[in-house]
């Protein structure tokens, strides 16, 4: 089964992109924060992390905006596929600071499971 770490300090917005991820079959992490997201690499170590198939990454988190911690997972673990998502919509200038950062995709915060579904077909998650 897969594996996504989702990052975001709302808890209802975690709630909500947890419980479409389960229902799509894929097992969940969370964090609220940049700390949290890098005491988590440092607890599972490199080969755990290689079950992690997908990050959902707010774009504002504590400690360190979404983009940038984007950016720090992709120099350590580039085969991770990481996803930016905002409340902000279809921005694209955001688009393009989020791809320029190392991620794979653009996800609206109006989170739905055929959103999901879709994001995740065209990067191989299905």
């Amino acid at each position: 089964m897969k594996t996504c770490l989702i990052v975001d300090d709302i808890d209802f917005n975690r709630a909500k992109a947890t419980v479409l991820l389960k229902g799509l079959g894929f097992n969940v992490e969370t964090a609220r924060c940049a700390a949290e997201v890098g005491m988590y690499f440092e607890k599972h170590g490199k080969q755990d992390i290689n079950n992690i198939s997908v990050v959902l990454m707010d774009w504002h988190i504590p400690g360190v905006d979404g983009v940038k911690m984007v950016e720090l997972i992709k120099q350590v673990h580039s085969n991770i596929i990481v996803f930016l998502y905002t409340a902000v919509g279809d921005d694209q200038e955001g688009q393009t600071l989020a791809k320029m950062a190392g991620a794979d995709g653009f996800i609206s915060k109006q989170l739905s499971k055929e959103k999901l579904i879709k994001a995740f077909k065209e990067k191989g998650l299905f």
